[in-house]
């Protein structure tokens, strides 16, 4: 079974929100993650405080684009629609 594994990145480099030890210490991995801090549940080389993952700007991003995305394909299907003069049920 392969783990995933923490690279070197700024957010190592931030203390832990709770107890404000830096992420980066050895003895963070049995006191802050899964305690205080949790990464982000899309797998990004985050940590936020437990509770705030969904705070991710990466993937906020992600889903604001997906969703963009969408909605211009939304709106093109309507215009070939009224174009053809067909009923459009989008």
């Amino acid at each position: 079974m392969t783990l995933f594994r923490w690279e070197d990145t700024p957010s190592l480099r931030h203390h832990c929100g709770f107890c404000s030890r830096p992420l980066s210490h050895p003895g963070s991995k049995q006191s802050c993650l899964g305690v205080h801090a949790e990464p982000c549940s899309r797998f990004h080389q985050a940590l936020f405080m437990r509770g705030h993952s969904h705070d991710c700007m990466a993937c906020n991003g992600m889903d604001e684009a997906h969703y963009k995305r969408h909605i211009e394909i939304a709106e093109t299907l309507r215009g070939l629609y009224d174009s053809c003069g067909l009923p459009s049920s989008i």
